[in-house]
């Protein structure tokens, strides 16, 4: 879709944009540096999507090239590939924090058991160690985890990161239902061709969100420490056991080793 917005824009405006081929917009990142989203972070508020909107079709307006006010297309592709933005792909760029968000399979509320968030709380400690990053923040909820993470290395793959901490729980706790828990095994099998596995995690890898500013992620950690409290599952964030919100607040330990944040990320 987004490619498409982006050849139709500029095969129907070649007054608007004479030296633009469409074959140069193909790519999502050509098509970013092409509209100037990246001269400084859009803003995240409540209202985010309304004024997104409203700043990106403010700076493609202001392109210098442009004769005329850009169309619709133009400004849904700029909010499809602008950065800070939940995403499927992963941009690992060096100094970027990372909000990670993954599901167990279907939803199934796997993480409701305190063995299973054990073994995800050793996990990440592991891959802490072997793949270099940072742990800022953290909240597991029944069916889904959010982790801030900040990769220490400059080179690095978020991608691996997430397998490195999520395959070791998956392969345990499968091992522990065909023992304990056999009527899962259907629950849990899929068949695609002539392949048939079993997931604990949804396929997909999950969403990956790049942090680039200090707000943001502040914002994002008031945000996953609130979510018990938005199921109802307790009054107060530091009062969820397997989350970093005590840690935060000085009321408590965390069962996942955390690393403090650096004094030019946020108010501390």
């Amino acid at each position: 879709m987004t490619n498409l917005y982006a050849w139709n824009t500029a095969r129907a405006n070649p007054v608007a944009y004479p030296n633009v081929r469409p074959a140069r917009l193909f790519h999502p990142t050509r098509a970013r540096r092409f509209f100037g989203l990246f001269d400084k972070p859009l803003p995240q508020q409540e209202n985010a999507p309304i004024v997104m909107f409203e700043e990106c079709l403010h700076r493609l307006g202001g392109w210098g090239r442009a004769k005329r006010a850009p169309s619709i297309p133009v400004v849904l592709l700029g909010l499809l590939t602008m950065t800070d933005y939940h995403h499927r792909r992963n941009y690992n760029i060096p100094g970027h924090a990372h909000e990670l968000t993954f599901s167990c399979y279907r939803g199934y509320k796997f993480l409701q058991e305190e063995r299973i968030c054990q073994w995800l709380a050793e996990s990440i400690d592991e891959a802490r160690a072997n793949w270099h990053f940072h742990l800022w923040a953290y909240v597991f909820m029944p069916e889904h985890v959010h982790l801030i993470v900040h990769p220490e290395r400059a080179e690095y793959d978020i991608a691996d990161i997430k397998k490195a901490i999520k395959s070791p729980v998956g392969s345990k706790a499968i091992r522990c239902m065909l023992k304990e828990s056999p009527y899962w095994i259907p629950r849990i099998t899929r068949k695609r061709g002539k392949k048939t596995e079993r997931l604990f995690w949804q396929s997909g890898g999950g969403f990956d969100r790049n942090i680039v500013e200090s707000k943001t992620l502040i914002k994002m950690v008031d945000y996953i420490h609130m979510n018990p409290v938005r199921k109802g599952f307790v009054e107060k964030p530091q009062e969820w056991k397997w989350s970093s919100a005590a840690w935060y607040s000085k009321v408590g330990e965390s069962p996942v080793g955390l690393d403090p944040v650096p004094s030019g990320w946020l108010w501390i």
